[in-house]
């Protein structure tokens, strides 16, 4: 009798434990499905970046340069316009 009653608890709690595991992977797909697209802002807009190595480049360890991509003009390729990035880097 007791080992038929724990098979069956057993049982019931794997079901239990398929179902949720279910229910968050159709939870999840349907969610990811859900975004609003927002740009990357090109007016005025300044990317920075910082270039580190292993060996000791100056004032701060590991820092070897400092660097800004800003827009630079615009292109028009197969109809699409692009924004030109161009580079100013800084070595530290």
């Amino acid at each position: 009798m007791i080992s038929y009653l724990s098979a069956f608890v057993f049982e019931a709690i794997r079901m239990k434990l398929i179902t949720t595991f279910i229910l968050l992977i159709i939870a999840i797909a349907v969610l990811a499905q859900e975004y609003e697209y927002v740009p990357l802002p090109t007016d005025n807009a300044v990317w920075s970046t910082d270039l580190f190595s292993s060996v000791d480049c100056g004032e701060w360890p590991g820092l070897c340069s400092q660097g800004q991509y800003v827009p630079n003009g615009d292109t028009l390729i197969n109809n699409i316009s692009y924004t030109m990035l161009s580079p100013r880097f800084t070595m530290v």
